[in-house]
């Protein structure tokens, strides 16, 4: 009896290890989304941000200043207390708040472009197990069909009316479809475990058999929407922010005003207490240092900002046009081979079946009709992929959102 519990408790153990959840495309990219540690980065860096903007509207807070000396027996014969305050130039508060505004604005696009790497990463990946397994199940049943006609060809050399060349054939197509399931077995656990961390799931992970992605805009909608990707936005924000610094480091550069109101008081000869009062202004006297060097280097960072601006604009719309291009020869390409290729090779091996029954056709042209649709059919499946890679890589560069455009 304890013997059997523990076999009962050892099978419940291993079943719910092997439990498995099945993702379907969105949810498989919103958790992905859910799970990002940079996306939550990202996050504290907009809190940043904004308490940095908050910062930027305060006045700097005085400065106090106490002196005091003593006398003979211990009495204090002088003393001096000043209380100063840095005042903000003209624009000067402005011009950094402003700066804030852009900086705060970069950290959003910035969370912005990592959803959107986060999402096509997601994406990714669910294309690759989605048709891993596919293709484990197409391997599956040619293995199948290959097996029933391996059967055939044992009962006919047993009959005696072929020889052993025909099922030492089917045996090395055999061999060769069950390594390369094998292959893409090992191929989809690797998947999985990439799956395992992008989501942080530690269930075995299986995505479902519906996996269909929005057909592309025409090419000039596309573009525009490649207008409005996040890195684009990002760089004229932080273009922005750096036109800002350089607003405050010509109002900082001359002078920098402070107010200050003191008392003194000291004791006389004559055992009477003075006391002054006033008020005045300070400043910095740029005699040997301009600041003109700084002046310089920051417009020499507003220039590499709008080179990167500028830069990847470019970059955009031709990545936008070769992939279109490439996307629509890939799909042309799939639909010949289709028509042509594919249903023509499974017509042959359908009607070749048939005249092998009637026995008008001889086991190896079978073979042969077999083969030649099995290769045709992994080479579909190859293509298949390939385009719907393309399709992503095309939606990707137009920067268009998997969870708010869907098909």
């Amino acid at each position: 009896m304890r013997t059997t519990f523990l076999v009962l408790l050892l099978h419940v153990t291993l079943m719910a290890a092997q439990q498995q959840h099945e993702y379907r495309f969105t949810p498989f990219i919103q958790q992905a989304l859910h799970a990002s540690f940079s996306l939550q980065e990202d996050a504290a860096q907009i809190a940043y941000e904004q308490a940095t903007l908050l910062e930027s509207t305060l006045w700097e807070n005085p400065n106090v200043e106490l002196g005091f000396s003593d006398g003979l027996n211990n009495a204090i014969e002088y003393n001096h207390l000043e209380i100063s305050q840095k005042v903000p130039l003209w624009n000067e508060m402005r011009s950094n708040k402003n700066r804030a505004k852009a900086t705060l604005k970069s950290a959003t696009f910035s969370k912005k472009n990592t959803a959107l790497e986060v999402q096509y990463r997601a994406a990714f990946l669910f294309h690759e197990l989605y048709f891993s397994q596919q293709k484990h199940t197409l391997l599956q049943q040619q293995i199948n069909e290959a097996n029933s006609l391996k059967r055939i060809a044992a009962s006919r050399e047993l009959a005696g009316d072929i020889s052993g060349l025909e099922r030492s054939r089917i045996d090395i197509l055999t061999t060769e479809l069950t390594m390369q399931q094998e292959q893409e077995k090992l191929r989809y656990l690797t998947l999985q475990y990439q799956a395992q961390m992008l989501l942080k799931s530690s269930e075995a992970i299986t995505v479902s058999n519906t996996f269909k992605l929005p057909q592309p805009p025409q090419p000039d909608v596309l573009h525009l929407l490649g207008e409005h990707h996040p890195l684009h936005n990002l760089y004229t924000a932080q273009l922005k922010a750096s036109q800002h610094k350089l607003d405050l480091l010509k109002i900082r550069r001359y002078f920098l005003p402070e107010l200050y109101l003191y008392q003194e008081r000291s004791l006389e000869t004559d055992t009477t207490v003075k006391t002054d009062y006033g008020f005045g202004i300070r400043t910095t006297i740029p005699l040997w240092n301009t600041q003109q060097y700084r002046l310089e280097m920051q417009r020499a960072a507003i220039l590499k900002k709008r080179i990167q601006k500028d830069a990847f604009r470019y970059r955009v719309r031709k990545n936008i046009t070769a992939q279109y291009a490439l996307y629509l020869q890939n799909k042309t390409y799939l639909h010949t081979y289709t028509t042509g290729l594919l249903e023509s090779s499974k017509t042959l091996y359908e009607i070749t079946t048939r005249s092998f029954k009637l026995g008008e056709k001889s086991l190896l042209e079978l073979l042969d009709a077999q083969n030649l649709y099995f290769q045709n059919q992994l080479k579909h499946h190859d293509l298949t992929v390939r385009s719907y890679r393309y399709h992503l890589q095309l939606l990707h560069s137009a920067a268009v959102d998997l969870l708010k455009d869907p098909s």
